[in-house]
């Protein structure tokens, strides 16, 4: 009888760790769509990128790196801008479960552009297409959601 007792008690203890780690959320994404770059009008095409976003209900954790290759029209010959844009700090508390506020970095050809730039990540829950912008609306990136892992 002890060791059955043992064993529920050490089944239920085992399973603490999985029933706390419930509402992690990831999105996935192969392909940009849109950057803007320092006016917020003028959208270059992504001829290749790269999203990926987490976070968790429960912690707060959030990781968020947005990454894109743009084409650049112009004579005589169209010229490419490798964009970086990362979350270094966000708020553990979302109005909405679609949008993610925090400070992030812009990264130009690994330039800095921006450093710890007050912005906004929404459509993480739309399932079709996400959109980041900063404060001033100078810098956005828009992507496709690839895929989405909700557990």
């Amino acid at each position: 009888m002890k060791a059955v007792r043992f064993a529920v008690a050490a089944a239920l203890l085992l399973s603490l760790p999985a029933l706390a780690a419930a509402g992690v959320h990831s999105i996935w994404s192969d392909s940009g769509m849109y950057i803007a770059d320092n006016s917020g009008s003028t959208l270059y095409p992504v001829t290749e990128g790269g999203v990926v976003i987490s976070w968790s209900d429960s912690t707060g954790a959030m990781f968020a790196n947005l990454h894109g290759r743009a084409v650049i029209l112009g004579s005589p010959t169209p010229t490419f801008r490798d964009y970086d844009v990362e979350l270094i700090s966000g708020s553990a508390s979302f109005p909405t479960e679609n949008v993610m506020m925090g400070q992030w970095n812009i990264r130009r050809n690994g330039a800095l552009l921006c450093g710890n730039c007050r912005g906004t990540l929404v459509g993480l829950d739309s399932g079709s297409s996400i959109q980041f912008f900063d404060s001033t609306n100078k810098f956005r990136f828009f992507a496709s959601v690839g895929a989405r892992k909700d557990y």
